[in-house]
């Protein structure tokens, strides 16, 4: 089980999540927010903490632990940059 969203081109396999709670700031759905080695993807309502996720031929990584490889506020897509329209 899990989802999947393109960033920077490449697709990124989001295998664990989770309802983020705390309060957000309003933003871009897909938007990438970088708070305490977090990654918290904003919401049309809300927002939730990607938990683990996998690059492209990578291994899967708890994000806590590779947060740091991220741009905040970079947007997830649902589409690869070659199906936009």
């Amino acid at each position: 089980p899990g989802a999947f969203a393109f960033l920077e081109g490449r697709r990124h396999k989001l295998l664990r999540a989770r309802v983020f709670e705390n309060s957000m700031d309003r933003g871009r759905p897909g938007e990438l927010r970088i708070i305490d080695k977090k990654m918290i993807v904003l919401c049309r309502e809300g927002a939730v903490e990607i938990l683990e996720i996998q690059a492209e031929s990578g291994a899967p990584m708890a994000c806590i632990t590779c947060s740091h490889n991220f741009v905040d506020g970079a947007v997830f897509s649902p589409f690869s940059l070659d199906e936009r329209v």
